[in-house]
């Protein structure tokens, strides 16, 4: 029988194997599905049409819960980037600090932000909710930094170094603000929120 907490929210859409367990304050959404032994922790959030077993919800969950803070590759980077900091509150977000602090703007590339199978099979069947996840998503702890073009070489080389893949996702540009395009190229309409610590 399907283990619910009691705080737990759960769609009576949503398709649980009975072997699920969902712990204190979750939600699962009305089209979402869940594979046999799988545990839901607390606070976790599914929606849209997801579907999940308990290996890919391990390798995520571990990604939440215990990420790699990329300490050795922003190292590498001294005197290579000329600005950075880790992806905790959104791309978009986090992002926009090193833009507002840099008095410039950037351009960059949904098509090239890397992206796990689960999110990028999404980009199709659930594209609102894809591009939050993929933009203004936090608890990521992947680096966001700036470089000359010139500089890619090195780049590629630190990145080398220290066994992390390192992709170009756009560029800066002396206009300031953010612009995102999709994959044709086309500007996207309207971006996400980011999680804000003042709001």
């Amino acid at each position: 029988m399907t283990q619910v907490h009691s705080t737990a929210v759960v769609d009576p859409r949503a398709e649980l194997d009975p072997t699920v367990s969902v712990g204190p304050f979750a939600v699962i959404g009305p089209f979402v599905r869940i594979g046999a032994g799988t545990s839901i922790g607390s606070h976790c959030v599914l929606e849209g049409r997801t579907t999940i077993g308990s290996e890919a919800l391990a390798r995520l969950s571990a990604r939440l819960t215990r990420p790699e803070p990329r300490v050795a590759l922003g190292e590498a980077l001294r005197g290579i980037a000329t600005a950075g900091l880790d992806i905790s509150d959104g791309l978009t977000g986090d992002l926009g600090h090193i833009l507002d602090a840099s008095r410039v703007g950037a351009r960059i590339e949904i098509g090239a932000i890397p992206r796990g199978d689960v999110l990028g099979s999404k980009l199709s069947s659930e594209r609102a909710l894809a591009l939050e996840c993929l933009l203004a998503g936090g608890d990521d702890y992947e680096l966001c930094f700036t470089a000359a073009p010139a500089d890619r070489e090195r780049v590629t080389a630190a990145g080398r170094a220290c066994d992390v893949a390192v992709t170009r996702i756009g560029v800066v540009t002396r206009e300031s603000g953010l612009r995102v395009v999709d994959e044709r190229g086309e500007p996207t309409a309207s971006l996400p929120r980011s999680f804000d610590h003042f709001q």
